[in-house]
């Protein structure tokens, strides 16, 4: 599906035929670019992946995360589709088998991997490397979609280019099957569908609204699973909203509203399917009260995202939508400060949430 041109990127293109600057042996020049530094970037990446450059050095000094989801990865492959149930002290970091989220990250790649692993005659692990290095370097299509719909196309096409160069993006593939190389992904991905389907929405186009809502809703909830700290940069796409319901229109807010309520809504449901099917995995798998906390606060945002979209399509005056909205942030952040276990969760951090981490002493 391609996404159109921002209202700014119409704008630009429409100087450009005036001016006579539209050039399609430039556009040659740009696709050969791409396909340059993506070649550059595939290479790059595929020289540093410890999976598949078998230097044992990079292997031993990968960190923690690395080695842990690598042997999490080999334990998935070799009790496929199913997982053990006891704890494994080699994967003990730092739950092991009990975590309070299911390894979502390496059982994606198993799923992929065991089956091209046949067809191409190669080891899993391997197949996994290559799977990191491609969507490493396949981040800089929704970090392009991201940029071109808040700056432009000039400064998406800049930043999509610097992406699949830029050191630290090309580092991040020496984590190996780590989830960073997944975070990297969903999350421009998420943003940058939420951006989209608010300007579909703006336009009229409701299918492709509602079918791009979906896709970012299910990026927030895959990308959450894989890492519960995620919430903190997902749930900061509320933050310019609380200011812009006092700001602008209702007809500028409405888009806003409705993308919102509709990708946290997916979100909400993704999680709460994850819980119910998560023992089929393994019963060692619990959902626990951090991971509720995640289905709670975007149940939450979407219906705040709803809600108020349904009130701005009634006949009440902005004024009186504004004031009730007022009074319920005020309530809500008075709930965080003045319950403890709201405002422990908030301010002093997701990991000390979690019960007492497994002993190692248990396990020798």
């Amino acid at each position: 599906m391609e996404f159109e041109d921002s209202t700014q990127d119409k704008v630009n293109k429409n100087s450009s035929k005036r001016s006579g600057t539209a050039c399609p042996r430039n556009n040659v020049y740009l696709i050969l670019a791409f396909v340059a530094l993506t070649l550059i970037s595939l290479f790059l990446r595929f020289k540093i992946l410890p999976i598949l450059t078998g230097d044992p050095t990079l292997t031993l000094t990968a960190d923690s995360d690395s080695s842990s989801y690598l042997r999490l990865f080999d334990l998935i492959i070799h009790n496929f589709p199913k997982m053990p149930t006891g704890m494994d002290f080699y994967s003990n970091y730092p739950w092991g088998f009990k975590p309070d989220i299911p390894p979502i990250w390496p059982y994606l790649l198993a799923v992929i991997s065991l089956p091209v692993s046949k067809i191409l005659s190669l080891n899993p692990q391997e197949v996994a490397g290559l799977l990191v290095v491609l969507l490493g370097t396949a981040a800089a299509i929704p970090i392009y979609f991201l940029a071109k719909e808040l700056f432009g196309k000039k400064v998406g096409l800049t930043t999509a280019a610097v992406a699949l160069v830029h050191p630290f993006f090309i580092l991040l593939s020496s984590a190996a099957i780590d989830h960073i190389t997944a975070d990297i992904f969903l999350v421009p991905s998420a943003l940058a569908l939420f951006l989209v389907s608010k300007r579909y929405y703006s336009e009229g186009r409701n299918w492709k609204f509602a079918i791009l809502a979906v896709l970012g809703g299910a990026c927030v909830a895959l990308s959450i699973m894989m890492s519960l700290t995620l919430i903190l940069v997902l749930s900061m796409t509320l933050l310019p909203v609380v200011p812009a319901l006092f700001l602008l229109s209702k007809e500028k807010i409405k888009p806003v509203l409705a993308a919102i309520g509709v990708q946290f809504a997916t979100a909400t449901l993704v999680l709460g399917l994850l819980a119910v099917i998560t023992p089929w995995f393994s019963s060692s798998f619990t959902f626990e009260a951090l991971s509720y906390l995640h289905i709670a606060v975007f149940a939450a945002i979407a219906m705040f995202g709803g809600i108020s979209y349904l009130a701005l399509r009634t006949n009440a005056k902005q004024i009186t939508y504004r004031s009730v909205m007022g009074c319920a942030i005020i309530a809500v952040l008075a709930l965080v400060v003045g319950v403890p276990n709201f405002r422990e969760i908030v301010v002093g951090g997701y990991y000390k949430k979690h019960r007492q981490l497994p002993s190692r002493q248990k396990y020798h």
